[in-house]
């Protein structure tokens, strides 16, 4: 049996027990507070060196709170299209002049806009109906679109229509097939003929845009048409060239 001194020793170890705890977790908030004092003093060369590095990267032009300077070794512009400096009033004079021919037939259409001009072209005048193979022959309008506009940085947007009948062969399985495979064709024809492909959007339309209604034979063989929207080329515009060479060299 216990004495009475081994019992109140016994008591007492048991009840200063919690102490254990308490100083653990005083020792824990120490280290917080410590953690947190460090944290909130930023050691400013530090500082500004990292800014440098993120500035140079990623090829910041100005300051921030004089933190961050302009890198000497940006990374080079990119080269950008060379845009023409005809007006489009004088684009749409030669036009009317070059195709006058066709204008005067019907089988060729210009509208006008402010920053740009639309050329609608009759299907009858470049294909056989329900093909998209372009007849040869008939396909002087394109020469002559070819003539005016290569060497000259335009955006040529093709876009192909038809009328309401449907269509459904072994070739083309709606409208919006041949309609799309008449805008190619056309492409192909300005390509070869000295427009930069990279000037040329093709789009497709079917039957839903039409001009006429369908519910005639002069409404259908309008609507059966092919555009071409000529417009400048932003000088902004994306390019396939890459960067400058100079600027290139400098990095190297």
């Amino acid at each position: 049996m216990l004495n009475k001194d081994e019992k109140y020793s016994q008591g007492a170890a048991q009840t200063d027990r919690f102490l254990l705890t308490y100083s653990d977790l005083i020792t824990l908030l120490l280290g917080l507070f410590v953690v947190l004092y460090a944290s909130a003093h930023v050691d400013e060369s530090k500082y500004k060196k990292l800014s440098a590095a993120f500035s140079q990267y990623f090829n910041f032009s100005s300051k921030t709170n004089g933190n961050v300077e302009k890198p000497e070794n940006k990374l080079p512009d990119p080269i950008l299209p060379q845009t023409s400096s005809m007006p489009m009033a004088l684009v749409d004079s030669q036009l009317k002049s070059s195709l006058q021919t066709f204008i005067r037939d019907g089988t060729v259409r210009i509208n006008t806009g402010k920053d740009s001009l639309t050329i609608l072209i009759s299907d009858p005048l470049l294909f056989k109906s329900g093909h998209s193979d372009l007849l040869i022959s008939k396909a002087d309008v394109l020469d002559s679109l070819c003539q005016l506009f290569s060497g000259n940085s335009y955006q040529v947007i093709i876009d192909g229509h038809t009328d309401s009948d449907k269509i459904k062969t072994g070739k083309f399985q709606s409208n919006w097939h041949l309609s799309a495979s008449r805008a190619i064709s056309v492409a192909k024809k300005l390509i070869s003929g000295g427009i930069n492909e990279n000037d040329i959007t093709i789009r497709a339309f079917g039957s839903n845009r039409p001009i006429r209604e369908n519910t005639t034979g002069q409404g259908k063989s309008d609507n059966r048409r092919v555009e071409l929207t000529i417009t400048k080329k932003a000088s902004d515009s994306p390019s396939n060239k890459g960067y400058s060479n100079e600027q290139k060299a400098d990095r190297l």
